[in-house]
């Protein structure tokens, strides 16, 4: 190889990358570096896709979980909001039984008995409200009649409710109805008890007197 040849730009470009090839094999004998090690093979490629799909499934498992606990937590809310509060609705052991009553008047049900509230604690938080009664009406009747107690805020579900037709030729379809009625209650919470004591202050304040325009002489 001549002199000159070695002074060309193309000689020198080679001799680099030679150097650098020739660096490169020296690197790796010395320090016992493997091509097996820089190039997975294609079990240690299914073991990595394995765990890969492992970790995948994991995390769409998580997301599928808060999910839930979203849907829980905005069932809970809407429980809350659509409680009995009696800061709020009035004493149950009174208005619930006069809620009926009305509602019966309004669709001439006859209530032949409407028992006490009962309450049974489901935790300090909330407690279920039952109220057990009988009625007389036609199915027109007693239809209206339950749907103006679910329609009532809060609204009013039957726990559990029998209907009994009179089959006799003076029943006129006449039906007897025995049920037990149920609502969820609340206790108050600060908020509640903050934004009820502000409505009383507000309802406490002396209306206004109306302007008086004066009249002309």
């Amino acid at each position: 190889m001549s002199r000159k040849y070695l002074q060309t730009t193309r000689s020198k470009i080679l001799f680099c990358v030679g150097g650098l090839i020739f660096s490169g094999l020296w690197i790796m004998m010395n320090l016992d570096i493997s091509f097996a090690s820089l190039v997975p093979s294609e079990r240690t490629l299914d073991t990595l896709r394995r765990q890969q799909k492992e970790e995948r499934n994991k995390w769409n498992a998580m997301q599928q979980k808060l999910a839930e606990l979203d849907r829980v937590e905005a069932s809970y809310r809407e429980l809350l909001e659509n409680a009995w509060l009696e800061i709020r609705d009035g004493s149950a052991d009174i208005e619930i039984p006069r809620r009926i009553r009305e509602a019966a008047q309004l669709r001439e049900v006859v209530l032949q008995n409407v028992n006490a509230v009962k309450r049974t604690r489901i935790n300090n938080d909330l407690f279920v409200l039952e109220v057990d009664l009988r009625a007389i009406g036609t199915l027109p009747t007693l239809t209206a009649f339950w749907n103006d107690l679910a329609a009532c805020k809060p609204a009013m579900n039957w726990r559990k409710i029998d209907l009994r037709a009179d089959m006799s030729q003076q029943g006129g379809g006449t039906i007897y109805l025995n049920g037990t009625l149920r609502l969820i209650g609340r206790e108050p919470t600060a908020e509640d008890l903050a934004a009820q004591k502000k409505a009383d202050e507000a309802a406490a304040q002396p209306a206004a007197a109306p302007a008086v325009k004066g009249t002309a002489l």
